[in-house]
C-alpha cells in the first residue's frame, strides 16, 4: 500500500540502498545488492520482514515516513503508529488516530499524519508528541476522511486531500485555514461518474452534476467552484433555462452508482429515480418537480424560447414538458 526509498543516513546501514514496502500484514525492507549498491543488470534484492511485536495483531499497514533521527514510522489500519529503530520495533503509539492512518509525511518540523477520523495531526519528530490537531469536520468538509497529506516546512503550510475531492491548506504553526477563503483550495466531484454538464447562457459559468449527488457551479475564467448544492440523489443530467434563472435536474443513475443524500424520512431511491426538478438559481429552491419516468434521466434540453423542455430517459422515451415562463 505504500513504498518509501531509503536515503543517505536514513537506511538500515551505512551505504545500503533499498526501499521499504508495507501492505496487508507486512512491512518489508528490500536491499539492493549490486555494483556500488545500485540496481545494475545483475543486481539482486533481499527482503527482510520487519517485526511488529509478538503481541501486536497483523493488520494492513497503510503509510510510511522517515523521521529526522533515521527512525521509520508506519501508520496502521487501527490508528496506531509504529516507530522502528533500524529493523526493530522501538515503540507503538496505539491511539494516534481514531481510525485508519491513511497518509504520513515528514519534514524538519516533525511528522504529519491524516486519517479516516477526519483529523490531521502534527507530531514532534523527537518523541512523537502531538503538537497540532486539525478537525476537517469542523471546517465543512463534505467527506472528512483524509487520504493524503504534505508538509512544506519553508512556507509553514500543510496541505490535505479528502475523499470528497477537496484539498485544504493550513498554517502549520496554528492550524488556521489559509486557502480558499474559509473553504477548501480545490473542489471536485467524487464517487461514481460525472455526466451532467450545462453552460450558462450569459455568464462565464457552467454547472455539473453526477453520481455523488452534488450540483456544482464553476467559473470558466477563474477555473474554480463558485457555488454548490447537495441534491436529493445522484443526477446525470442538467440544463440551464435560456434566461439563466433556472436549472433543470434529472435524477437517477446506474443502480451500482446511485447515491441518496437528503431524502426525507422513509424515502427510497426508487422514489427519486427518474424525477425531474426545476431549481431557482438564487437559492436552489425547487420551483417544480414531476416524475413521469421510473428510469434514470439521461439528457435534458430547453427549447430556445424556454417554453419546451425535452427529457430523455433510460426507459428509451423522450418526455416533452411545456412551461409558463412566468
Amino acid at each position: 500500500l505504500d513504498l518509501l526509498f531509503s536515503r543517505p543516513g536514513r537506511g538500515f546501514g551505512a551505504g545500503e540502498c533499498g526501499f521499504i514496502l508495507c501492505g496487508d500484514g507486512f512491512v518489508h525492507y528490500w536491499n539492493f545488492n549490486g555494483s556500488n549498491g545500485g540496481a545494475s543488470a545483475n543486481a539482486t534484492t533481499q527482503s527482510v520482514r520487519l517485526g511488529i511485536g509478538k503481541h501486536r495483531k497483523a493488520q494492513p499497514f497503510l503509510c510510511l515516513a522517515w523521521l529526522e533521527q533515521n527512525n521509520l514510522v508506519v501508520g496502521a489500519l487501527d490508528g496506531a503508529l509504529f516507530r522502528f529503530s533500524g529493523r526493530h520495533l522501538d515503540k507503538v503509539f496505539p491511539r494516534a488516530h481514531a481510525g485508519s492512518i491513511n497518509a504520513a509525511t515528514s519534514s524538519g518540523g516533525g511528522l504529519a499524519t491524516c486519517g479516516s477520523d477526519g483529523f490531521v495531526r502534527l507530531w514532534n519528530s523527537s518523541n512523537l508528541e502531538p503538537r497540532l490537531e486539525i478537525d476537517l469536520r469542523n471546517l465543512g468538509a463534505l467527506d472528512a476522511c483524509a487520504q493524503a497529506v504534505t508538509w512544506d516546512e519553508k512556507r509553514s503550510r500543510v496541505a490535505v486531500a479528502t475523499m470528497s475531492s477537496e484539498i485544504w491548506e493550513f498554517d502549520a504553526s496554528d492550524g488556521s485555514n489559509v486557502g480558499g477563503g474559509n473553504g477548501a483550495v480545490l473542489h471536485g466531484h467524487y464517487g461514481g461518474e460525472l455526466w451532467g454538464l450545462s453552460v450558462h447562457p450569459t455568464l462565464p459559468q457552467f454547472a455539473t452534476c453526477g453520481d455523488d449527488a452534488m450540483l456544482r457551479i464553476w467559473s470558466i475564467f477563474e477555473k474554480r467552484q463558485v457555488r454548490f448544492h447537495t441534491l436529493e440523489m445522484s443526477a446525470r443530467a442538467c440544463a440551464y433555462s435560456p434566461d439563466g434563472l433556472r436549472l433543470a435536474i434529472g435524477y437517477g443513475a446506474a443502480k451500482s452508482n446511485i447515491s441518496l443524500k437528503e431524502a426525507s424520512s422513509g424515502a427510497t431511491k426508487k422514489q427519486f429515480e427518474g424525477k425531474l426538478a426545476i431549481l431557482d438559481l438564487d437559492d436552489f429552491s425547487v420551483l417544480h418537480e414531476t416524475r413521469d419516468s421510473h428510469k434514470w434521466i439521461t439528457e435534458i434540453k430547453y427549447s430556445p424560447s424556454g417554453e419546451l423542455l425535452a427529457v430523455g430517459s433510460a426507459d428509451t422515451r423522450i418526455y416533452m414538458y411545456v412551461f409558463d415562463n412566468s
